[in-house]
């Protein structure tokens, strides 16, 4: 089965757990729009793999912008950092999978995992793939989808065996068509990934509170011309301006979620002067906040 969540289902207080993913099958597959849902920055232990249906998406990858017509797909390397949201807010619908990496390897130090798992999730200069069926090997992988997407929405009896066999298949061809490995940027990769995550974690948890640049630098034991370098190179925007727009990305999520007051809404989010939320939500959404909320009840 195939889920169509209209909320995120990862835990953005740890960045670690996807309740869908079963022990008994760790392979999950949502359906959704982006117009109405988006996916901020965040990473997971699992692999991902998504195909665009209609529109516009743009995907982010660790200091790196894409923009994936419909037809194109993508693969991304576990606990790669990443976002996707539709171009302009249009409408821009999403087949999305999520896989956990002993579906296919089993348990570490197994000849699958050895072989067909290590050399991806330890090549840490390898965030992942954006697939486009000019490409014999990437048409190959983004066909694979196609199937497992339609075995989800059929669940045939054996759809769980045919589903592991097209997941082998395509981390047996993203293995074979690796790019050289880079040895010195991998090292500085790693350190500002660990960084960014440990910094990116902290405003996650704190964003309803006061906070300053040197509290975010001081959470990835950073400097604050160190954060701010590590924010542009990886998430391409400052650290304050990330926590403002993390803010009224929560913002929007209490306006369509819930029916809370846009007053009560904005000191949640961290915004102490209303005026300034509603003037920063309509720069940011085109709309003033009960607008929003109005125009997403109505959708």
């Amino acid at each position: 089965m195939i889920l169509y969540p209209e909320e995120s289902t990862i835990d953005f207080s740890k960045m670690e757990y996807i309740p869908e993913c079963k022990d008994d099958f760790p392979v999950v597959c949502y359906g959704y729009d982006l117009h109405s849902r988006m996916e901020p920055w965040h990473w997971h232990d699992e692999f991902e793999a998504n195909i665009i249906e209609s529109g516009t998406a743009v995907l982010k990858l660790e200091g790196e912008e894409y923009h994936l017509k419909a037809g194109d797909g993508y693969l991304i390397n576990s606990e790669t950092l990443h976002s996707l949201s539709s171009l302009d807010n249009s409408h821009c619908k999403i087949k999305s999978m999520i896989f956990r990496k002993d579906v296919i390897g089993g348990k570490p130090g197994s000849l699958f995992w050895t072989k067909y798992v290590s050399p991806v999730t330890e090549r840490r200069d390898f965030y992942g793939w954006v697939l486009k069926k000019d490409l014999t090997w990437q048409k190959e992988i983004l066909d694979s989808l196609k199937k497992i997407f339609s075995l989800f929405e059929s669940e045939e009896d054996d759809f769980e065996i045919k589903t592991r066999e097209l997941l082998s298949k395509i981390l047996s061809v993203t293995v074979k068509n690796l790019p050289p490995e880079n040895p010195e940027n991998k090292k500085t990769t790693q350190n500002n990934i660990s960084k960014i995550k440990v910094m990116l974690l902290y405003i996650w948890q704190n964003y309803s509170k006061a906070i300053t640049l040197s509290d975010i630098a001081n959470a990835g034991a950073a400097s604050k011309n160190d954060c701010m370098l590590c924010f542009a190179e990886t998430v391409g925007t400052s650290p304050i301006q990330y926590l403002k727009n993390y803010r009224l990305e929560k913002a929007a999520e209490y306006l369509t979620f819930s029916e809370k007051k846009v007053s009560e809404i904005a000191e949640l989010c961290g915004f102490q002067d209303k005026s300034y939320f509603s003037k920063s939500f309509f720069q940011k959404f085109g709309q003033k906040p009960l607008d929003y909320r109005k125009a997403q009840r109505n959708n």
